[in-house]
């Protein structure tokens, strides 16, 4: 009786207390060691319960939804499930315990067989799996994660991924943008080390493929050196973004003229410059071809000019020989036959038609 009271008292349960009383009659029939001997395999039956009570309280803790099963014969038994799995599947879960796995999974026999498996093993196993869920009929992306408890249990712990598989292919959709895109794209740190380049911003500077650790900003970038990265940081800080141009070197050595647009932004409290870098060569090329069209035009104006200034004074050439040769015919019409005059007169006739014939190819041309 006083040890009953004092197992009580000891809070290690009613059972265990039970358990004391019993052992105190073993003491008197059997002796100290039969008594030692039962002393034992209740503390470590009690240290047992106790363990297995703090795993139970530990497993409604996990935020991760956490389903218990116990082996029956060739199939298992779902034991408990803890709080996440309730709020998972909206209280659902709990309608399942008592249920077996070939019950439950009846069309995933793969799960039923890696439960054993991992029991068998003893050894965590973890899959991707595509599970239809129940109660919702909703299609989702799990990762399940089998982990042997003691003594002879299962522990399944269910991840929905797909949340986590929509992010990871929106990352990777504006990873493509970014290497698509028509400028070229980098970030850099605050000490000029570069951390990142699309493939665009690559071949613009003939940077290496892989990783960018050992190249630093002023490596490529003609506008910009060690000394003056500072002076650089120092306007991004003390403006949204900076402008400017300046020129790379690509792998066949030809100069790439660029405009950048470069800015400061923090994250996680940590400043980097991202720089978005415009290949003007095409712009360049446009420029000089709208040039030397401008200069063609130019020109073309000059000899329209030319031809109008000299169509004019062909025109007012032609009637000054008109009068020429009008008063020529008229005075030659005036003298006698033997007049000496009218040869002269005849040589200023025939010069003067001469150079009216040329005024009128001026004018035709």
């Amino acid at each position: 009786a006083y040890l009953a009271t004092l197992g009580a008292s000891s809070r290690i349960g009613l059972v265990s207390a039970v358990a004391l009383t019993l052992a105190s009659c073993v003491f008197l029939v059997g002796g100290r060691s039969a008594w030692r001997d039962t002393l034992d395999g209740l503390a470590r039956a009690d240290q047992l319960e106790r363990s297995e009570a703090r795993l139970k309280l530990l497993l409604q803790g996990i935020p991760a939804p956490t389903w218990t099963w116990v082996p029956q014969g060739d199939d298992f038994i779902l034991e408990s499930v803890n709080e996440a799995a309730q709020e998972l599947t909206s209280g659902h879960a709990a309608d399942f315990i008592g249920q077996t796995a070939s019950k439950i999974w009846h069309h995933r026999e793969d799960l039923r067989a890696l439960l054993a498996q991992c029991l068998e093993q003893r050894k965590p196993l973890q899959i991707e799996t595509d599970y239809r869920i129940r109660w919702s009929g909703k299609l989702s992306k799990d990762i399940f994660t089998f982990v042997p408890g003691p003594p002879d249990s299962v522990l399944l712990i269910t991840q929905d991924f797909s949340e986590f598989m929509a992010v990871e292919h929106r990352l990777r959709l504006v990873q493509h943008i970014v290497d698509q895109s028509a400028l070229g794209v980098g970030w850099a740190d605050v000490f000029g080390r570069m951390l990142y380049a699309n493939e665009l911003l690559r071949r613009m500077a003939n940077l290496p493929e892989g990783e960018l650790e050992d190249v630093r900003v002023w490596d490529f970038d003609h506008a910009i050196t060690e000394e003056s990265w500072q002076t650089v940081l120092a306007e991004m800080r003390s403006k949204d973004s900076i402008v400017f141009e300046t020129s790379f070197a690509n792998a066949e050595g030809r100069t790439i003229p660029c405009r950048i647009n470069a800015s400061l932004f923090a994250y996680s409290g940590v400043e980097y410059v991202a720089a978005f870098v415009e290949d003007l060569t095409d712009q360049r090329e446009a420029e000089e071809q709208r040039l030397e069209l401008e200069r063609q035009i130019e020109r073309a104006q000059k000899l329209e000019s030319l031809g109008i200034l000299a169509g004019g004074v062909a025109h007012d050439f032609n009637n000054i020989l008109m009068a020429i040769i009008g008063h020529a015919d008229l005075a030659e019409r005036e003298l006698i036959e033997s007049a000496r005059a009218r040869a002269m007169i005849d040589e200023i006739l025939v010069g003067a038609r001469r150079g009216a014939r040329l005024t009128e190819q001026m004018l035709a041309y």
